[in-house]
């Protein structure tokens, strides 16, 4: 029973940690919602430059490109080129785009207006910046951090302004914040099992200097008796006594 409470535990702890995060995120990226209600747009949309007039439509393309089938190449694309080469900068070889797609090929959205691309934007701006946070506790928690560090870590990992100001404008740069901890979370484990395989090497390798040292100190012993029985007896020690 004892764990089984303590599993529940993690879970609650788990959670409400995440449910915290979440709303966290939601409350950063309020500044994006006036645009969405019909409200005078926020600076960090950056109306008028690369990130609309370039980012959208190019993502747009990629997606409608995809649901028609041909994707990598294009006609739409000037007199017809390669989408996947010629978008590898920005979302043709990020896994992120390929899991949003599906997403939004599954509500119906791949593909849609400026709009549409917006709002979906910030859906997974949020759920981007709440996976960061929860990644950086994850780590922090790995690293023997306290709780309340590894929350306070987290915040200002995810919340920072640098995510919040290329959430609108370039959120391919965004998705870099993803790999730091999943990296060193990883490095850590290979690490710490590599100290264990030495650790088990050192142990064997001690077991049998151990063995060698008592089949030294056995046959010097029998040496020894032998030595010692010729003294006595004038005659060697049978074999079979040995």
């Amino acid at each position: 029973k004892a764990p089984s409470i303590m599993n529940r535990r993690r879970i609650a702890e788990g959670t409400a940690i995440a449910a915290g995060f979440l709303l966290v995120a939601c409350a950063s990226h309020a500044v994006f919602l006036p645009q969405f209600i019909g409200l005078e747009s926020s600076a960090f949309t950056y109306y008028g430059g690369d990130a609309t007039s370039q980012m959208i439509p190019a993502l747009s393309l990629l997606e409608r490109s995809l649901l028609e089938g041909n994707f990598p190449w294009s006609w739409e694309y000037g007199l017809g080129g390669d989408l996947f080469s010629q978008f590898s900068y920005y979302y043709s070889t990020s896994p992120f785009f390929y899991l949003q797609f599906l997403v939004k090929w599954l509500f119906g959205a791949a593909g849609g207006d400026f709009s549409t691309t917006q709002a979906w934007r910030c859906v997974f701006s949020i759920v981007k910046e709440t996976i960061c946070m929860l990644l950086m506790y994850a780590l922090l928690r790995q690293e023997r951090r306290t709780r309340l560090f590894s929350i306070c870590g987290s915040l200002i990992y995810g919340c920072s302004f640098w995510f919040i100001d290329n959430s609108f404008a370039f959120d391919i740069m965004t998705d870099a914040m993803l790999w730091p901890p999943l990296v060193v979370m990883a490095l850590n484990r290979f690490l710490r099992l590599d100290d264990k395989r030495s650790a088990k090497r050192k142990a064997r390798k001690s077991e049998q200097t151990r063995g060698q040292m008592q089949e030294r100190g056995q046959t010097g012993a029998a040496k020894a008796q032998r030595k010692a029985h010729v003294r006595e007896k004038g005659s060697p020690l049978p074999v079979s006594a040995w």
